[in-house]
């Protein structure tokens, strides 16, 4: 996805063109436009587990529902 979306003269599969339609890149970040228009960044696996770890410290930890740890990953504009 991230070599097709720097050069997208290059010749690909017709679905990688159609699945790269929501994703953009911005600088060397691979970023993805949700359903309500908002922009969040790709992040590898030791992101994640690094946000997983800030999003489960603190006052009641681990015992937040699963919408309330989705919204706080993508509030700061992660995917």
């Amino acid at each position: 996805m991230i070599n097709y979306l720097q050069k997208p003269s290059a010749k690909v599969e017709f679905k990688l063109k159609e699945k790269a339609l929501k994703y953009i890149m911005i600088g060397d970040d691979l970023n993805v436009r949700s359903s309500n228009g908002v922009l969040l960044r790709c992040i590898n696996q030791i992101e994640s587990i690094r946000l997983m770890g800030e999003v489960y410290e603190g006052l009641c930890g681990s015992h937040r529902s699963e919408t309330i740890i989705k919204w706080l990953l993508i509030w700061p504009e992660y995917y």
